[in-house]
């Protein structure tokens, strides 16, 4: 073993457990009231594993992310694209979307939450958002909590998210 393997690996140890606690500690800070840990959890390596996808892949990964039933596209939690100037990349249940900028797009109550995506992304890498937006096949909008990201893809920065669905009483 050189001396180069020997200091490189307890800095990828490091890496990993700084990678797991950002993991843990951004599972905290989703929104009030907003999806149960493990759940958040589960979306937020959903979407890690999307920006990894992508940064792998390029745009070559956005038909994976389309495929109703994989991964990536299963029930009501869906990962999307939007390039930085929201334009929509990838929407699997909502392929009318896709091409079009959704920087005004609001959600039920009036918002314009891909401009809060945007301030939120000025600020960090990732995070959680809450606003109303109708479940895959439903007219009526329900609260719906997303995890967002950067992702970089060669030249191009992406945003990568998905979502749950408030819990049907």
């Amino acid at each position: 073993m050189s001396d180069t393997s020997a200091v490189q690996k307890p800095n990828l140890i490091l890496l990993a457990a700084g990678v797991a606690a950002a993991t843990l500690a951004s599972a905290a800070e989703a929104p009030p009231g907003g999806p149960r840990p493990a759940e958040a959890r589960r979306v937020e390596a959903l979407v890690n594993d999307a920006a990894t996808r992508l940064a792998e892949k390029g745009e070559k990964a956005f038909p994976e992310f389309r495929v109703r039933g994989s991964r990536w596209f299963n029930a009501h939690t869906y990962v999307f694209v939007d390039d930085l100037r929201m334009v929509s990349r990838v929407n699997g249940p909502r392929p009318q979307l896709e091409g079009r900028n959704v920087m005004d797009l609001k959600d039920a109550s009036g918002r314009a939450f891909h401009r809060e995506w945007l301030k939120l992304l000025e600020t960090a890498d990732a995070g959680w958002v809450s606003y109303l937006w109708p479940r895959p096949g439903h007219a009526r909008p329900s609260r719906k909590w997303t995890y967002i990201r950067k992702a970089a893809a060669g030249a191009e920065t992406y945003i990568v998210g998905a979502g749950v669905y408030e819990r049907r009483k």
